[in-house]
């Protein structure tokens, strides 16, 4: 699965955290059955990253009692960081199918990423679900469940998933961020711009936070403070290739031509196939009225991504102050057929 705008930075979060403190437990009691003793020693191995060691003791712990639940989980989080997926999966569905009482959901929530990395949605929001059903309070896999509703375009069953994580977890600032990104889709701005206000006080190093914060601000045309969220994002990382491209927006919607051309220049030498920031630093040069220059950097746009919509009816519109209109109207057309609504008002002035 794929998810829009810099809420891919939330699915970060969640395949990071495969494993969850609480699925590896070791027990405690006082006379250990042999089964018991293998199964510490494979938790101790795992907490120091020995996970093929790990799976040999659960193992033999199973040899001794294969009805043992916790041992299926925690071999199957041990196959889960040895990307051995088909046989965690294995090992997750054994612990729910013997843990029918107090299955606190951490099998269903492991089954639910494993299956989301693979790219099943529809199985991943199953498991999600599941974990959900059986431990109201897994704020991980409602989390998930929200990140799944932004995808879909469903903002406002993600918000109200993500208002119930921080119900859970008020200091998660994945939740914030989100949210945020989720109210900035609705245009609800004030809104979500205490969200990212929010995420940030929980996490002051969090360039995505920073960045997003600035594109909502951009959006309500407050371009000092859009470039200010933005510089901050670059000085937390110098090689975020979006925020400058974004910075350099910013600066073209205010006016500010040399520093826009400047941070597309900067997101290009960071990589030149960002066919965005070529269109936006043409977009600069039509401001100038520099048309060639702006019909090179439409043309290397277009290279790169050869259905660039927008990048045709730049183009188009360059070429027709370069008082090339047959390379205007075949632009416009490319571009309409694209899905560009203006462009097919430009084609009724072609021959």
């Amino acid at each position: 699965m794929k998810y829009k705008f810099l809420i891919a930075i939330g699915i970060m979060f969640v395949l990071n955290h495969v494993v969850g403190q609480d699925t590896i437990i070791s027990v405690t009691i006082d006379n250990m059955t042999t089964a018991e003793k293998f199964y510490n020693e494979g938790v101790s191995a795992f907490g120091q990253k020995d996970f093929q060691q790990a799976i040999a003791l659960f193992d033999s712990a199973l040899t001794e009692d294969e009805a043992m639940a916790d041992v299926y989980l925690s071999r199957g989080a041990a196959k889960t960081e040895l990307h051995d997926y088909e046989g965690a999966k294995q090992d997750f569905e054994a612990y729910n199918r013997l843990k029918t009482e107090n299955n606190n959901g951490d099998a269903y929530y492991q089954l639910g990423l494993i299956y989301q990395q693979e790219g099943n949605a529809t199985f991943a929001v199953q498991n999600y679900r599941s974990a959900v059903q059986n431990n109201p309070k897994n704020y991980k896999a409602l989390y998930a469940i929200g990140l799944y509703q932004f995808e879909q375009g469903d903002y406002d069953l993600a918000i109200e998933s993500f208002s119930t994580v921080l119900t859970i977890q008020p200091d998660f600032a994945h939740a914030y961020n989100d949210r945020g990104s989720a109210r900035r889709q609705l245009e609800k701005y004030e809104q979500a711009l205490r969200d990212y206000n929010q995420a940030i006080k929980y996490d002051s190093l969090s360039a995505y936070t920073y960045n997003n914060k600035g594109s909502l601000l951009r959006r309500m045309e407050r371009y000092p403070e859009a470039i200010e969220a933005y510089t901050k994002a670059l000085q937390l990382d110098s090689t975020y290739t979006l925020a400058y491209n974004n910075r350099g927006t910013a600066y073209l919607e205010s006016g500010d031509y040399a520093k826009a051309l400047a941070d597309f220049d900067k997101a290009i030498q960071l990589n030149d196939q960002y066919a965005y920031a070529y269109n936006n630093k043409g977009n600069a040069y039509y401001k100038l009225k520099q048309y060639k220059e702006a019909e090179e950097c439409y043309n290397k746009a277009i290279a790169i991504n050869g259905n660039y919509a927008y990048a045709y009816l730049h183009r188009g519109n360059t070429r027709e102050m370069l008082r090339n209109p047959e390379g205007a109207c075949a632009d416009w057309k490319q571009a309409a057929a694209l899905g560009i609504d203006v462009a097919k008002r430009y084609c009724a002035e072609c021959k």
